[in-house]
């Protein structure tokens, strides 16, 4: 009887779990949906068309944000690791870590130049890959937090956003020389030169920073902290083939049984 009471009490467990993580899915897609409205609540008719796009794509970034939250609500948590390797994967990473921190910067009113220090970085790494850092862990990144926290810095000084971020990160790592194609240089230089407020000597050491930041970044990253991983039921579905032999095949091999048969009976007679 006992028995009974466990599997009647885990079951009551199981649904009271399901029902606090809908109600988390419902608040953070009620709360994605604020900072949306909020969004739009702040443009003003004086703003400049520039100012009108960032906000446009910080917008659509996070409607993109509530459908993943609507997608995984029936994932479950689990405490792990995620590694990606490869030049181009730790440039996407990159990439849209810088893009991420734009959009936060923007509807905190920060500007969206600007350094930042490396646990925030490590911390929006690990957010980048799909990862939720534990609330104790500062660096959730193993290994390389400094050379992935420089890299990260200067990008975000610079003002570069998350499609040029990976460009560098590529034009760096997949090549030969290991360096920034001119053009890429140039308007680099122009970017560092209007962002931080400095003279052309100042921009090129800006831009050489970076270039040497980027050649020193890792070729993988590891993560660690709370992954969703989806809730996924396998039905198994097996299929049994019988084949007949064909009529005519069937009375020939009786037949080759039955002369096998007389054949050893005959021996037998003989013998006697």
């Amino acid at each position: 009887m006992r028995w009974g009471a466990d599997v009647r009490s885990q079951a009551g467990q199981a649904r009271a779990d399901r029902e606090r993580s809908d109600y988390t899915d419902d608040m953070h897609g009620e709360e994605v949906e604020e900072r949306i409205a909020a969004l739009g609540a702040v443009r003003s008719p004086g703003q400049s068309a520039g100012d009108t796009s960032t906000l446009d794509r910080a917008a659509g970034r996070l409607e993109s944000a509530a459908e993943a939250l609507e997608r995984t609500g029936s994932a479950q948590p689990m405490l792990g690791l995620m590694h990606v390797e490869g030049a181009n994967n730790v440039a996407g990473v990159m990439g849209d870590f810088i893009s991420q921190m734009r959009v936060q910067r923007t509807l905190d009113g920060q500007p969206l130049a600007g350094g930042a220090d490396h646990f925030t970085i490590a911390q929006g790494l690990a957010r980048a890959m799909g990862v939720a850092p534990e609330p104790s862990d500062r660096a959730p990144v193993q290994g390389d937090v400094a050379r992935l926290g420089l890299f990260g810095d200067q990008a975000l000084k610079l003002g570069l956003n998350g499609t040029q971020t990976a460009q560098v990160v590529k034009e760096v790592k997949l090549t030969p020389e290991g360096t920034l194609r001119p053009q890429t240089r140039t308007e680099l230089v122009n970017q560092a030169y209007s962002t931080l407020n400095t003279g052309w000597d100042g921009a090129q050491q800006a831009v050489n920073a970076l270039q040497r930041a980027a050649a020193m970044l890792p070729t993988s990253i590891t993560a660690r902290g709370t992954v969703s991983v989806p809730d996924i039921t396998v039905n198994p579905q097996v299929q049994v083939s019988v084949s007949t032999p064909e009529r005519g095949g069937l009375d020939q091999t009786l037949a080759s049984q039955a002369a096998l048969a007389g054949s050893q009976m005959g021996a037998m007679s003989s013998e006697e």
